[in-house]
């Protein structure tokens, strides 16, 4: 088995010689496995704050960050204001495609 690319933005540091899918061929490509923590609407900002600060702590811990590597996973702590704006484009990105190709709920 071969490796044709990864789909994030930049190459993999597991697979350094594996080109990006756009690299690859296909400009503009990118598509990213992301995890987050999510709350309820109401939840006051100050408990998300802290949830988000916590978060970050354990992601850029040594050894959490050593684990993650070895599964070639980068971790990438953000904000919770950064995290809705991905969430928003994904929502819009993909909100494109389920209408151009008609996709429908039986």
């Amino acid at each position: 088995m071969r490796a044709l690319g990864v789909t994030g933005a930049k190459r993999a540091p597991v697979l350094p010689e594996v080109p990006t899918v756009a690299e690859a061929g296909v400009p503009g490509y990118e598509h990213i496995l992301c995890s987050m923590l999510v709350v309820p609407a109401a939840t006051p900002k100050d408990v998300v704050a802290r949830l988000a600060r916590e978060a970050v702590k354990v992601l850029e811990a040594a050894d959490v960050r050593e684990r993650y590597a070895g599964m070639g996973v980068d971790p990438a702590p953000s904000s919770p204001e950064r995290a809705a704006a991905y969430l928003r484009s994904e929502t819009d990105k993909y909100a494109k495609v389920v209408k151009a190709i008609g996709l429908r709920i039986e």
